[in-house]
């Protein structure tokens, strides 16, 4: 029975050796060592059907850094990792990993099998007969592969970065692909748990994020495509600052409305439109892109007849000696939206702007009542945990300019917030 080295890099490194007697050996880069010697070691791991000179590596593990003598330290680098290899079993280091003339190679009669290449190998399969169990048995198998991505602690090191990039989209491909073959075969909840799976591992890739929301309305939850696509605007605007884009919103409103080829009476849609919103009494929240509708609406429809809108905005900042962290941020603006649902009118609008922003319309106030309202809104903000951090500033302005007023084309044009 051969001998065979195993080299794990997807989720961390380690190597293993199969031994005739059937004992495998493992060693891990968590064991001691330099982080250079496990570079110098993984580098030549992942490469291991080429021959390395010695001056590729150099530039790979010092750059542009200056060292003395680069070829006496690689020289102490290869007697260690000989040393880590004698330690798996190796009888003798220096025939496995051999040193000729400036170029570095392993012995060539070491078979040496690495994780992403079985991967790759899996990956074929599953595409070569993706509706088959044994296409989607090698799917699985690779996904298993993954348990993290490629090389982590090398995630400093440009040479790992796109194979990084490769193995971690190809993973979120594999997850998409398997589970839109099981959609295909009617195996719904194994589908949506894949996409869950791929949702995990990166949870704002888009493709993954549009194909979970057309399971859920495979299964009929159409309630769990609404929250799911709640849930993501949520992360998207505290974690980056954007909104869904307009395939997801264009996505969500065509599997939210009615089911195809249903004739409806008008009493039922009104239901269907108004939802449970018509007898709320709390001020309406929305996203950003149906606030500037209701706002270019409003502008129209206010132009000619004089009536007032304020458009404001509230701003949290940080208190002077404090952090704003993504979490505290987080439950500061949590908190404030709270104070604004309960304390605008029903017919109040607003939106959340940016991870510290929120947006309200409030149609026929005057600037002193719009003030007024905002103050009722700070006030019971500041009784609550978020205003113990985190203090908010707040500016109002006609929603429509004078030139709009005084006969100039109707339309909404947004105008800078003063601090």
């Amino acid at each position: 029975m051969e001998r065979i080295l195993y080299v794990k890099t997807l989720g961390g490194f380690s190597l293993r050796l199969s031994h005739p007697e059937g004992q495998d050996a493992e060693i891990t880069e968590q064991d001691s060592g330099s982080w250079r010697q496990w570079a110098f070691l993984q580098y030549l791991c992942v490469f291991h059907q080429r021959r390395i000179p010695q001056e590729e590596i150099i530039d790979i593990l010092w750059g542009d850094v200056e060292i003395g003598n680069p070829v006496n330290t690689l020289k102490t680098l290869l007697h260690r990792a000989r040393l880590t290899l004698e330690r798996l079993g190796f009888p003798d280091g220096k025939k496995v990993l051999l040193y000729r003339r400036g170029v570095y190679t392993w012995n060539p009669d070491l078979t040496i099998r690495l994780d992403t290449e079985e991967f790759d190998d899996l990956q074929a399969r599953f595409e070569a007969a993706p509706h088959s169990e044994e296409g989607l048995s090698a799917a699985r198998k690779a996904l298993e592969l993954c348990q993290g991505d490629f090389l982590p602690r090398a995630a400093a090191s440009p040479w790992a970065l796109s194979p990084r990039t490769y193995y971690h989209s190809r993973y979120l491909y594999l997850c998409c692909a398997a589970a839109t073959a099981l959609w295909d075969l009617d195996r719904l909840d194994e589908a949506v748990d894949l996409c869950r799976l791929a949702a995990t591992v990166d949870p704002y890739d888009e493709s993954c994020q549009l194909l979970m929301m057309r399971l859920l309305h495979a299964t009929g939850a159409r309630q769990a495509v609404s929250q799911y696509y709640n849930d993501v605007s949520t992360l998207l605007m505290s974690q980056l600052g954007v909104s869904p884009s307009r395939e997801m919103t264009a996505l969500y409103h065509e599997l939210s409305g009615p089911e195809e080829a249903q004739e409806l009476d008008l009493q039922t849609i009104r239901t269907i439109l108004l939802g449970e919103d018509a007898t709320n009494n709390g001020a309406f929240f929305c996203e950003y892109f149906v606030f500037q509708n209701i706002c270019r609406l409003l502008a129209r429809t206010t132009a000619r007849s004089g009536e007032i809108i304020q458009l404001g905005v509230i701003t949290l900042f940080p208190k002077k000696g404090t952090r704003l962290t993504v979490s505290r941020r987080a439950d500061a603006m949590g908190n404030l939206k709270t104070a604004i649902l309960e304390n605008l009118r029903s017919g109040d609008i607003f939106t959340q702007f940016s991870p510290t922003q929120y947006l309200l319309l409030l149609p026929t106030a005057s600037r002193e009542n719009g003030s007024m309202a905002v103050d009722r809104v700070l006030s019971a903000y500041d009784r609550t945990l978020g205003g113990i951090a985190v203090t908010p500033r707040f500016s109002l302005l006609p929603a429509l300019n004078l030139e709009s007023r005084n006969g100039a084309a109707p339309g909404f044009r947004p105008m800078a917030f003063s601090q």
